[in-house]
């Protein structure tokens, strides 16, 4: 994106009463002024490399967890933004990939490598590190999806990822699930999130993680935990970010036959020891999501959907197409999962 369509995009998205600048350290480009463009995740942008918030949480992460980027061999499970840009120029070997429909894994989509997690193509132990933001909560099986992790991931591997993450949720909401016949059983209202490939609102969350995450990772052998929100990150914007390492000489024999409810809550590795198993909630009251999560007081689709007109109907037609797109780009790069309850919540 140019830095003219950066600035028409963050006009756009810009609320005065709620903006606020301060200067600080962006993880991929070093000093920077930190922009508050209205008070959401959403709003948080680095000036300099347009980073927001998820992306520069899992960038801290990753500047603590990781010392030796420049020798390991890392998997993204994307192919553009400023964790991208980053990886490109530090990591010995990079490997992207996207999920594209109806495309074999493996193989190529206007040169982008095709992959889905739940059948990952590449050969065991092949990557040091793994990264990815806001993908499992889209995957049916995220089960199979953690086991294919563990598998293409080398003894003593890292991976760093952000979700839809409710610590205060004892367990994970499953928001749907594959049924019988191969359809999709909703088993709560159906909620959609933007995707850049696919547009608004056309990806469905299977779930939203509650504080069992861990466990459900300890299943399939990794050992983890879950990072707090950086320090480095004002206004209370920054993520939690899940750490988790196949144990150094573990191997893939019989892991794929794991019960999650064989799940072994330990930890033992230089990163993962001491590492609290769950992020603290915030206690700024900004959340407004239920302690039950059984009870969801609004339409998430809905709600989400009437946030993203909100921010983007009103210069749709007045800007550029790519000062929309541009608009439209932070908001599915960082799932909305937590709009309906924030939407909901300033409508009381």
């Amino acid at each position: 994106m140019s830095i003219h369509s950066r600035l028409r995009a963050g006009l756009a998205m810009l609320r005065w009463r709620e903006f606020a600048a301060r200067p600080g350290q962006c993880p991929f480009c070093g000093p920077t002024v930190l922009l508050r463009l209205q008070r959401s995740e959403a709003g948080l942008r680095c000036a300099r490399c347009a980073a927001g918030a998820v992306q520069i949480s899992l960038g801290w992460a990753l500047r603590t967890q990781v010392a030796d980027l420049g020798a390991r061999d890392v998997y993204e499970l994307s192919s553009r933004g400023p964790l991208v840009a980053h990886l490109t120029r530090h990591a010995r070997r990079l490997q992207l990939s996207e999920y594209f429909d109806g495309i074999a894994p493996g193989s190529e989509h206007h040169g982008v490598r095709c992959e889905d997690v739940q059948a990952l193509s590449f050969a065991d132990s092949s990557f040091d590190l793994i990264t990815h933001t806001e993908v499992l909560e889209h995957v049916p099986d995220d089960h199979r999806a953690f086991a294919e992790l563990y598998r293409v991931l080398r003894p003593g591997g890292l991976m760093l990822f952000t979700v839809p993450y409710h610590p205060e949720w004892p367990q994970t909401l499953e928001r749907a699930r594959v049924a019988a016949d191969g359809g999709i059983e909703h088993l709560q209202p159906p909620a959609y999130h933007d995707d850049l490939l696919r547009g608004q609102g056309r990806v469905l969350a299977w779930r939203d993680y509650g504080a069992d995450l861990p466990d459900r990772l300890a299943a399939v052998g990794f050992e983890a935990g879950v990072l707090p929100p950086s320090p480095n990150i004002p206004w209370q914007l920054g993520r939690c970010v899940v750490l988790a390492q196949r144990p150094p000489g573990a191997t893939t024999a019989g892991f794929r036959h794991c019960e999650r409810s064989e799940a072994v809550q330990c930890f033992g590795s230089w990163q993962i020891s001491g590492l609290p198993r769950r992020c603290a909630p915030r206690d700024d009251g900004r959340s407004g999501l239920p302690a039950n999560p059984s009870v969801l007081e609004t339409d998430p689709q809905a709600a989400a959907q009437d946030y993203r007109d909100r921010i983007v109907g009103p210069v749709r037609g007045v800007l550029p197409d790519d000062a929309v797109k541009g608009i439209e780009e932070p908001l599915c790069g960082a799932c909305t999962n937590a709009l309906p309850a924030n939407t909901a919540k300033s409508r009381r």
